[in-house]
């Protein structure tokens, strides 16, 4: 996928770390294609879990749209975060550990070869009634390219 807008398709990797139940986090890393090694362009954490069995989550996307705010950067990655009902993961859960951004925008920026943030919504207040259907856990292979 050309995140950079450079013709060179940059790789974009989910990879994952720890093992066994309620110990495995994500990461989402962006590699850039430079005199023929592979440069880092930014990593983030996808996934977590806040509690035995209770899991956070970022869903990516890629929409790619031109900013009229900031007309050098391309909209490239698009994360909104998504968990699993925290009332399902009482007593032993922590609500506290579900990241406060609810939306992460990143771009990128040619002038310093990185990717970055064009725009976080947070908010104040941890969700305290679970949906009225329990929320379907989404699962990833070990890895996944995109």
């Amino acid at each position: 996928m050309d995140l950079t807008k450079d013709r060179i398709e940059e790789l974009v990797l989910i990879t994952g770390r720890g093992r066994g139940m309620s110990a495995r986090s994500e990461l989402l890393r962006v590699l850039a294609v430079r005199a023929k090694r592979l440069k880092p362009l930014w990593e983030v954490v996808m996934s977590d879990y806040f509690g035995s069995g209770c899991r956070w989550w970022y869903m990516d996307e890629y929409p790619f749209e031109h900013r009229k705010d900031r007309p050098t950067l391309e909209r490239g990655v698009l994360l909104r975060l998504e968990h699993d009902a925290p009332a399902d993961c009482v007593p032993f859960g922590s609500p506290s550990l579900i990241p406060n951004t609810n939306v992460m925008d990143y771009g990128y920026d040619p002038k310093a070869d990185q990717m970055e943030s064009l725009d976080h919504r947070e908010t104040t207040s941890k969700p305290s009634n679970p949906p009225s259907q329990p929320t379907p856990k989404k699962r990833r292979g070990w890895m996944s390219c995109t």
